[in-house]
């Protein structure tokens, strides 16, 4: 079905925030190489090696935005372990902690990412106070000052992975709706015109066999009618498929076969090219619901529509000199809003500007 059709979206929020990541990860790599070649001494160095092993192993699948609980915290449990150790090597070690805060947010979440926080950053206070290395007073200081700091990051980081999922879900919802729409707009079509013309050829059938017997001229004239009928709807069953799928053709010649139908003409601004197939879908199903707008509301004597192609984009315009209507007020149903849902999911706009004896539809979508 149509609404099948996959259209080209924009990156939801957890997208954007997972591709963010290896700039992250960059940015640990950084703070760990120069606390292990600049902070600490060799044996320091090479405890905090293996804790880059450990992250390398575990801790890296622990950031995709989706807090997995059990495995960061058996993550930040070796990791503390691991800091302890090389704490007793050197207390220069404290300097990771710039890259473990962060990531025990990014890991569990701002509620058990603040408890991690808070151990890792009392660790070097608490190791100089058991080992009796040095005054314990300057690291608490310093980590009470790293906890606060932290916490406001790990605050923000933690709503931007929560929007980002909101969105991504809201997305979802959205397509879900917008096909469920398009199914319902093809059956409110088919009802309107296919269904009910094919009604009109039975009743006619009927009434040309009951004056078959008594007036032939009359029989053949319900005949005349019927077969007349039945033309028209065949149209509209090639207009309908024609929305439904991509024909053959260039996007040009399939919406000159649709204007065609529609008894208007089509004309083709600057060099055309070949487009994604989900941009050729929304235009051609724009002009046949803009097409099929006018025929059925109008009362329009004129239709002309054009199709501009620019560096960047490609923009469709449906003309016609009907009665007009305030597009502020269509809200709901299938027409415009569908035509409005579908173009958006395509990263393009509609535009709607009407008066009596003057409707423009705009259609405008990337490339």
């Amino acid at each position: 079905m149509s609404g099948d059709v996959p259209v080209a979206q924009p990156p939801s929020g957890l997208e954007a925030w997972q591709r963010s990541l290896p700039w992250w990860e960059l940015y640990f790599g950084v703070v760990a190489a120069g606390t292990m070649f600049l902070a600490v001494n060799r044996p320091a160095a090479i405890t905090l090696a293996v804790m880059a092993a450990w992250y390398l192993v575990v801790g890296r699948r622990c950031i995709d935005g989706d807090h997995p609980t059990v495995r960061s915290v058996v993550f930040f449990a070796g990791a503390g372990v691991i800091l302890t150790v090389a704490l007793t090597f050197d207390t220069g070690a404290s300097f990771i902690l710039f890259a473990l805060s962060p990531l025990a947010h990014m890991a569990l979440g701002f509620r058990w990412g603040t408890v991690a926080t808070v151990v890792l950053n009392l660790l070097p206070a608490a190791v100089q106070a058991v080992t009796r290395t040095g005054p314990w007073i300057h690291p608490l200081a310093i980590g009470v000052l790293a906890i606060v700091l932290t916490t406001t990051i790990g605050y923000s980081l933690d709503k931007v992975i929560d929007q980002g999922i909101k969105l991504a879900q809201s997305q979802a919802e959205v397509a879900r709706l917008s096909r469920e729409a398009e199914r319902q707009r093809l059956g409110a079509d088919l009802h309107d015109t296919i269904a009910q013309g094919l009604s009109s050829v039975v009743m006619l059938v009927q009434a040309a066999d009951a004056a078959l017997d008594r007036d032939a001229s009359e029989a053949r004239r319900h005949l005349d009618l019927a077969a007349l009928t039945a033309r028209e709807n065949l149209k509209e069953i090639r207009a309908v498929l024609d929305a439904l799928m991509p024909s053959g053709q260039d996007l040009p010649q399939a919406l000159h076969r649709l204007a065609d139908r529609y008894l208007t003409t089509m004309q083709v601004h600057g060099l055309p090219r070949p487009l994604p197939i989900p941009a050729e879908v929304v235009l051609l199903r724009a002009a046949q619901e803009s097409f099929a707008n006018v025929r059925r509301h109008a009362e329009a004597s004129e239709i002309s529509a054009s199709l501009q192609y620019t560096p960047s984009t490609v923009r469709l315009q449906v003309r016609d000199n009907g009665k007009g209507f305030d597009p502020s007020l269509v809200t709901s149903g299938y027409g415009i809003p569908a035509m409005r849902s579908r173009v958006t999911q395509a990263g393009g706009h509609v535009s709607v500007t009407s008066a009596p004896g003057e409707t423009t539809v705009t259609v405008e979508v990337p490339t």
